[in-house]
């Protein structure tokens, strides 16, 4: 297996169905034909990116004085710099998968393939 495409960016209630299959956190702030909606929106999305999405994001990474000089001698050589792959803020990407706008934070994901 290889990685097709990495990069995915999804917002957090499309990670956490992507990863977990869990779609009880959109009951909180959705309800009937809305929340209908919004399930048949990430599950097309999720269908569109394919069987092969794979989270590439860690949620154990720990940003350190290490990993600052790391990035200082990448960022010398063009290369792009060492993250968790978690945006906590992002205002700029749409989520890839239900593409929603709204501020918060986007995980990064892969599709592996042959």
């Amino acid at each position: 297996m290889r990685v097709i495409r990495d990069e995915i960016k999804l917002c957090t209630d499309c990670m956490i169905i992507a990863v977990n299959a869990d779609y009880s956190g959109l009951q909180y702030y959705l309800d009937g034909d809305k929340l209908d909606a919004k399930i048949d929106q990430i599950n097309a999305g999720l269908d569109k990116l394919g069987p092969n999405l794979v989270m590439s994001f860690d949620p154990d990474f720990q940003y350190d004085f290490i990993i600052e000089l790391a990035n200082d001698a990448r960022r010398e050589l063009g290369l792009p710099e060492r993250t968790n792959g978690i945006d906590e803020f992002d205002t700029w990407n749409a989520c890839e998968c239900c593409g929603t706008r709204l501020h918060g934070a986007r995980y990064d994901f892969a599709i592996l393939g042959e």
